[in-house]
């Protein structure tokens, strides 16, 4: 596909992708109605940030603060708070940034998985149209402009312009944390002594103000198993299923426990089950980037603990883009494997649990065969150049 006919097809796909979402807008999010996961439309999450930055002009650092008050237990980087009240932004608003938002999710969707023929566009519909996607655009996350510049930092870091994606990373690490690991990988890629002395510098201020914001921060971050995700999710599932109350430390020892055993059985699976091998078309572009990017982000995401469902854009990210680079896997396992993951640890009848299984599996199954590929060709890896170590997952014949 020549580029102008490839931009042609993005803009055709990004525009019927945002037709989509707004349509869903406007008829108040139905399907997130029947899950009775509907936050009462109008962008919440953008309304909620827009009102912290006006609060943010009024009692400053007292957002912060757990005092009960509509200007209070804020949770996030001080930096977005400024940058929206610096430009005078309220929440009348909303709308507007609402739908740039929209439209913003819908480019992004189209970059990472460009429908190419029927069965891709039965993936991307069960992508755009998943419990997840529909709760980040229906709230107007401020994840959505988070997984956006994520793109252009793959971009940018493919055309090795550096400086701008390092620059970039740095808003995403100052408007939320979870995106500061990536860092390292763009340190790691860069090719100048300078470049990752500048990575290193940047990263060390966005890490220093997210700590400074992280330590004043008096109100809890969110728990619980309903519509979330992350590692303490088991110890979740204790408190709301059981009569057994347990705490935070008990939380994560339950499921490191349950974390252990899995690893153990995947391990089991991988080591006497059949093996296909899989490989991986090893091109500097940006979708070969962004799956590295993708996937860091999305165990960092689940390794911080309870994240809201609508995080799991970066997963569904990471396996689209795997879709297409991956060779020996097949096409319909990697839908059904992202079906179950999207709708399944969404709140689905009592078969949530289902969905948290599955990604913890994928979380486990990589790290068992980075560890098999790395032990394997430990020497051999000592010689190989930047492009050459991201090929190791991918390299491996020990996934099933």
């Amino acid at each position: 596909m020549n580029f102008e006919l490839a931009k042609k097809h993005l803009l055709v796909q990004s525009a019927l992708t945002f037709v989509l979402l707004s349509c869903l807008q406007l008829s108040t999010w139905l399907p997130l109605r029947f899950w009775s996961a509907w936050g009462g439309g109008n962008y919440l999450d953008t309304w909620q940030i827009l009102r912290y930055a006006k609060c943010y002009e009024e009692v400053g650092l007292s957002v912060y603060e757990n005092s009960g008050t509509t200007c209070s237990s804020y949770l996030y980087g001080r930096t977005l708070l400024q940058a929206l009240s610096f430009f005078g932004l309220n929440t009348s608003a909303t709308q507007i940034i609402g739908y740039t938002f929209l439209a913003i999710l819908a480019v992004g969707l189209s970059l990472v998985f460009p429908v190419q023929n029927k069965r891709d566009f039965v993936t991307f519909m069960l992508v755009a149209c998943s419990p997840p996607v529909m709760l980040l655009a229906d709230r107007g996350n401020f994840d959505i402009v988070i997984f956006f510049v994520l793109i252009l930092v793959a971009k940018l870091t493919a055309l090795n312009k550096f400086y701008s994606a390092y620059i970039l990373l740095t808003v995403t690490v100052l408007m939320k944390f979870y995106t500061a690991p990536v860092f390292l990988l763009i340190i790691l890629l860069s090719r100048l002594p300078r470049e990752k002395i500048f990575g290193a510098m940047l990263l060390s201020i966005s890490v220093g103000f997210s700590l400074r914001d992280i330590a004043i921060t008096q109100t809890n971050y969110p728990s619980g198993s309903d519509a979330q995700f992350g590692f303490t999710v088991w110890g979740e599932y204790l408190n709301k299923y059981s009569s057994t109350q347990v705490n935070i430390y008990e939380k994560y020892f339950i499921s490191m426990i349950v974390f252990t055993v899995i690893i153990l059985l995947t391990y089991f699976i991988i080591r006497t089950g059949s093996h296909t091998p899989i490989s991986i078309v090893q091109t500097y572009t940006w979708q070969f980037i962004g799956f590295w990017i993708f996937l860091i982000v999305s165990v960092s995401c689940y390794f911080a603990g309870m994240n809201f469902d609508y995080r799991l854009i970066f997963f569904a990210a990471t396996i689209l883009l795997a879709s297409k680079l991956l060779v020996g896997v097949q096409p319909h396992t990697q839908t059904s494997y992202l079906i179950v993951m999207l709708w399944l640890t969404y709140p689905s009848g009592g078969l949530q649990p289902i969905g948290d299984l599955a990604i913890e599996v994928a979380i486990a199954c990589t790290a068992i065969i980075l560890v098999l590929e790395v032990k394997r060709n430990f020497k051999k890896y000592l010689r190989l150049n930047r492009l050459q170590w991201f090929s190791i997952i991918p390299k491996s014949k020990d996934l099933v």
